[in-house]
């Protein structure tokens, strides 16, 4: 069968001259997805100790996930639950790493974390899940919340971290990386283009808030920029 192009450019002009929207099956939507791990070593293999992501939206104008952010954590009892369509949290046991080899722990960074408030402790005292179960269930939310034709791209603060950690315990569990390589962003570079140092906040080293305050950042720089052009 000979595929009648005319036909389909026909088609085209005519959805644009009407200014018809496509099926929701043919829009193709970038889904941005913030990413952020706290971690008992710096190494690439480092053994992961939460997840935190985010999704957001640049096409809109204001950052609209303040109040569902601080609602998932009033209501969350010890981490648990913590899982929605545009966030995830999980934190993983560290018994966990006992038996696992392939995962580094550096003594120098256990420290450091006894050194934090105790708010960032509980991040590395609260227990919930094993590594593997924390990566499937991350890597199933990442694809629920995509259609048929959206882009993944995952964000990171630093292109060197976040990210290439999580895809090396991805591939120790040969579970399939939910997104492109080449769909990778940083916000480092984004931050430093815009002229906009990431802000402090209240709550540094969990992972949940820093991804949320990260892609709120971004979203800031992203609007800055665009009302340049």
């Amino acid at each position: 069968m000979v595929y009648d192009w005319a036909k389909e450019r026909q088609l085209v002009k005519k959805l644009i001259n009407k200014s018809l929207t496509w099926p929701e099956k043919y829009v193709m939507i970038n889904k941005h997805i913030m990413i952020d791990i706290e971690t008992l070593s710096i190494k690439n293999n480092a053994a992961i100790l939460s997840i935190g992501a985010v999704l957001f939206d640049l096409s809109l104008p204001h950052f609209h996930a303040e109040q569902a952010v601080q609602s998932q954590l009033d209501q969350a009892a010890g981490h648990n639950k913590l899982e929605t369509l545009d966030f995830f949290y999980s934190v993983i046991d560290m018994a966990d790493y006992n038996s696992n080899k392939a995962f580094d722990i550096d003594y120098s960074t256990v420290k450091w974390w006894l050194s934090q408030d105790y708010v960032a402790q509980q991040e590395l005292l609260t227990r919930d899940k094993t590594i593997f179960q924390a990566l499937s269930e991350f890597t199933y939310w990442c694809r629920k919340t995509l259609n048929d034709n959206d882009i993944m791209l995952p964000w990171s603060h630093g292109a060197v971290f976040d990210i290439p950690i999580i895809e090396h315990a991805l591939g120790n569990y040969s579970i399939i990386i939910p997104w492109k390589y080449s769909n990778i962003r940083d916000t480092r570079t984004l931050f430093d283009v815009a002229n906009e140092p990431l802000p402090k906040h209240s709550m540094p080293h969990h992972a949940l808030w820093d991804a949320y305050y990260q892609a709120k950042h971004v979203h800031y720089c992203w609007r800055k920029l665009q009302s340049q052009k």
